[in-house]
């Protein structure tokens, strides 16, 4: 084994451990992702709405439900994805999906943008909790697999711990 620096060791548990974590931070990105949902929907369907004028009930569940309904194919088309491309390469994949899914909101506020954001969140969603637990139980020697393949579960953020300042609405 090679020493790089003190206990970073190649295949040393402590780059298996910062890799798993990195790993699933697409997780916590879609967390976060999925999250937003929660806090916007006030401030959308508000007279102050960024895209000038409030958001009907009817666009909003829109919103809200296309990343589940994308979600679904994207589960086989990734699942598909990992096992001819790699496992490496599809997590790559799914985090350039997941930033244009942010450069989208962050750069329009027209509601197709919103629903095609939301929509490749969808595959984000179905990929990551595919992807993730598949290629860090592949880099974790036995004695750490099992701790390292619970990270899936602890990163997601819970959206209804985001709030949202309502002297903004």
């Amino acid at each position: 084994m090679k020493k790089y620096y003190f206990f970073f060791g190649e295949g040393s548990k402590v780059n298996q451990i910062i890799c798993a974590v990195s790993i699933n931070f697409l997780v916590f990105v879609y967390g976060t992702t999925i999250g937003w949902m929660s806090p916007m929907t006030l401030l959308l369907q508000s007279d102050k709405s960024p895209v000038g004028r409030p958001l009907s009930d009817a666009e909003i569940s829109w919103m809200a439900s296309v990343a589940y309904l994308t979600c679904f194919p994207a589960d086989f088309l990734v699942a598909y994805l990992s096992d001819k491309i790699g496992r490496k390469n599809s997590l790559l994949l799914l985090s350039v999906t997941a930033v244009c899914c942010w450069a989208i909101k962050l750069s329009s506020y027209e509601i197709w943008a919103f629903v095609l954001a939301r929509a490749l969140l969808g595959i984000v969603m179905g990929g990551a909790y595919i992807t993730c637990p598949l290629y860090t139980k592949d880099i974790s020697e036995d004695s750490i697999r099992g701790a390292l393949g619970s990270l899936v579960s602890t990163f997601p953020i819970r959206s209804d711990k985001i709030h949202v300042n309502k002297a903004l609405i």
